[in-house]
This record gives structure tokens, sequence and C-alpha cells, in this order.
């Protein structure tokens, strides 16, 4: 069991005891509603990492060298929240493409602010006035990657192609 699932759980007896809340069902509604937005995620993740890679796959079909590497779990700071999860590292020379997906895992680790249930970080290694950050929004019938900014908009192929163009410019 992690550390959130024991403040959680810990929590979450302190309000049966009070009788502010039942505990019949409510443990249940708890791991089915974090169950389900961890799914969201980790399929958000992979699909943003395939498809950089695949684009990548077809720039080495045309005669570049970008290598890949792959990391299960990394750390990373967005708005003072520490997030965790999956990252993946595009190289072309000594340019560098570090795409990092990250949620909040522990209770002390903050909140991501502005809704959202996972942010992802596309950054440029010396040149951070091209990274971009995106935010994973979850709707009543699909989660969707959008650009976080003063206006969002959906993350598309364009974006893509746009980062990868940087990384073997």
């Amino acid at each position: 069991m992690t550390a959130s699932d024991e403040f959680w759980l810990k929590l979450l007896d302190q309000e049966i005891a009070r009788g502010t809340v039942s505990a019949e069902g409510v443990f249940q509604d708890y791991l089915a509603v974090r169950g389900a937005n961890n799914d969201i995620r980790n399929n958000a993740a992979e699909w943003l990492f395939e498809t950089v890679l695949q684009f990548s796959e077809k720039l080495n079909a045309n005669g570049f060298e970008i290598i890949t590497e792959r990391n299960a779990e990394s750390q990373f700071v967005f708005h003072w929240a520490t997030l965790t999860g999956p990252s993946m590292f595009f190289s072309n020379g000594i340019r560098r493409l570090s795409c990092e997906v990250g949620s909040i895992k522990a209770p002390g680790h903050g909140i991501i602010k502005g809704g959202g249930i996972a942010i992802a970080r596309l950054s440029h290694f010396g040149i951070p006035e091209k990274d971009q950050i995106l935010r994973l929004v979850a709707g009543e019938e699909t989660a969707r990657w959008v650009v976080d900014g003063v206006k969002t908009r959906p993350f598309d192929a364009y974006d893509i192609a746009r980062h990868l163009r940087i990384l073997v410019s």
C-alpha cells in the first residue's frame, strides 16, 4: 500500500468514526474513481509517447538518428506540485526532447491547480522558450490533452511535429 493510500484510508476511517460518512460503499467509490483516473492517465501517457515515437521513427527512416529512452518512473515539479509518472527522452546529437507525464501520487505533493488529472511537460534541453505544458482534462465522454496557457487548445499532431522539427534542426 502506498503512502497516499494509507493517508486516504486513515482520513476515511476518521470520517466514518465521526459519523460524517457511511462506511458502506464509500471505499468502493474511492477505489473506482481512483482506478478509472489511473487508467485514463496511463492510456493518455501511452498515446502521447507512442505518437511521438511513431513520428520519430518516420524521421529515422528518412536518415535521422533519433535515440529514444524510456523511464517508468520520474518526477518533476509544476507550479509547486511534485508530479510523478513515466517519461520518454528523444535525442538527436546534442538536442534532447524530454516528454514527461505526471500526477500527484502522495499527500504532501500538492495539487494540480486549474483542474486536470495529469500534466505533461515537453521540454527542449537548452531551449526553454520552446517547452510546452499539457493538461489532461477528463470530459464526460473522453479525456484529452490540452495545451496549458492563457487560452487552452487541444494538443494535436501539429504540436508533435513542431517539437520534432526543433529536435532535428
